[in-house]
């Protein structure tokens, strides 16, 4: 049986404190080959000598080992050679597709739009409210109307009479006017046109 010489060693404390000497790798028989991978294996999975591992060795018959790999035409990868080329911006130029609602893409600045050099995208201001100078002017020429008696504005803006006489929107009041002016109108071209006759008794027969 091997004895292991156990060592006393004096801490900084003064505390003394059991040790055991290091083992040195050649001390154990074969361990510098296994190390270096010289050495071959004894047993896996009831397997010996030069064993080749294999998934069902290692449980993991089912498990997926191998996965595709990505590509520039099924997952849209930039490549270090593409990038490379933006950056210096030969006649290979990497041309990103149009953008779509479906998907990111190339986008061109359009008519009133502006781009930093962050790149920054922004609406080009034309007013206060940013209208366009033809639409402001169209809206500042618009007169103010107020509803006035029997008028009413609906939420749209349609404009309606609002007369409670029953004849599509006048009054009776206008209405009786109206029929007075118009009998003392023929009162008065009566009395024009008809002579008045005055008739006198002379006498009996």
């Amino acid at each position: 049986m091997v004895k292991v010489k156990r060592m006393m060693e004096t801490d900084e404390s003064g505390v003394k404190r059991q040790f055991m000497p290091i083992t040195h790798v050649s001390a154990v028989l074969g361990l510098e080959k296994m190390i270096s991978g010289q050495s071959k294996v004894l047993s896996v999975n009831g397997k010996y000598g030069a064993v080749i591992l294999t998934k069902a060795d290692l449980g993991l018959e089912n498990a997926i080992t191998e996965l595709p790999y990505a590509s520039e035409t099924s997952d849209g990868i930039l490549t270090a050679e593409m990038f490379q080329k933006i950056v210096n911006g030969e006649g290979g130029t990497y041309i990103l597709p149009i953008a779509t609602p479906e998907q990111l893409g190339g986008i061109k600045v359009g008519e009133l739009l502006e781009v930093t050099e962050e790149g920054v995208l922004s609406a080009t201001k034309q007013t206060d409210f940013n209208f366009s100078e033809e639409l402001k002017g169209k809206l500042e020429s618009l007169k103010i109307l107020k509803a006035g008696a029997n008028i009413s504005i609906a939420e749209d803006g349609t404009i309606s009479s609002t007369g409670g006489s029953g004849t599509g929107g006048v009054s009776q009041s206008y209405v009786d006017q109206k029929f007075q002016e118009a009998v003392n109108q023929a009162e008065n071209y009566t009395n024009e046109r008809i002579p008045n006759f005055t008739f006198e008794k002379i006498g009996e027969v």
